[in-house]
């Protein structure tokens, strides 16, 4: 008899100690396939936070990669009502209420530009500023005090596609506006926002090879609107990994605003 109960006894713990180690074997292997599947959604969404950095194919209805990059060009003026700068030395300097300034994008060495994309900033008030474009010369009028200097950041494009606005600007030119190098830079196209939107998500996700489904997401940084989406809605439950970078992407009017891409995996 006692012999038996020691078996139970002995055939009860083999059981328990049985049943902790399949179930911790079972979580271990479970934490670690979790841990694999998060890495591999992790990375993708990685991959596709790079959209930025990829070419874009717009010929083709499957591309092999995405792609909303692309590149601009800015450079500074300055307008600067100090004796040095008048055009007439003779004169005195005084308050200009519209003194006009001009470039020439040809001349600066873009004679290909798209001149609709031209945006004009005031730094001092980070307004836009209105202009005339007669062929490729683009003036614009600015007001500035006797002794005072501004300074204006123009941007263009040189393979976009906006509707032109230019408008008139007032013949008043005092003074030599100093022009600055043309520096380039890298920012999400309107162009390529509605290209990539256009696009159907089930051969954009087989042509790319992409083993998960995603969503992404371009929010303007300062009202917090969306401004464009592309993939899958999110799932009601399941593991979604997300990343995100802030951005500088043109909108529908070529104006140069600060966003926040969003990449969803899942």
């Amino acid at each position: 008899m006692a012999s038996q109960i020691d078996y139970m006894i002995a055939a009860s713990i083999f059981l328990v100690v049985f049943a902790f180690t399949v179930n911790f074997v079972t979580n271990y292997y479970s934490d670690v396939r979790s841990t694999v599947v998060i890495s591999s959604m992790k990375s993708q969404a990685l991959s596709l936070l790079s959209i930025a950095d990829f070419e874009f194919q717009p010929n083709s209805s499957q591309p092999e990669r995405l792609g909303l990059k692309s590149s601009a060009y800015r450079f500074l003026i300055l307008v600067n009502n100090t004796q040095p700068y008048l055009i007439n030395q003779s004169q005195s300097v005084v308050d200009l209420a519209n003194e006009q300034a001009s470039f020439n994008l040809t001349t600066l060495g873009f004679p290909n530009s798209d001149y609709n994309s031209t945006v004009i900033y005031d730094i001092n008030t980070s307004s836009t500023v209105s202009y005339q474009r007669n062929t490729d010369l683009v003036k614009f009028n600015a007001s500035i005090n006797e002794n005072r200097h501004k300074f204006f950041m123009v941007y263009f494009d040189d393979d976009s596609n906006f509707t032109g606005v230019s408008s008139t600007a007032t013949d008043s030119n005092n003074i030599t506006e100093k022009i600055y190098p043309v520096e380039e830079i890298s920012l999400i196209q309107w162009k390529k926002i509605n290209e990539l939107t256009q696009l159907s998500y089930g051969n954009v996700k087989n042509s790319t090879g992409l083993q998960y489904d995603f969503n992404i997401l371009l929010n303007d940084l300062d009202t917090g609107s969306t401004i464009m989406e592309f993939g899958e809605s999110l799932p009601n439950r399941g593991t979604v990994v997300s990343v995100e970078r802030l951005v500088i992407y043109q909108n529908s009017t070529a104006e140069i605003k600060s966003g926040k891409i969003i990449v969803r995996v899942f």
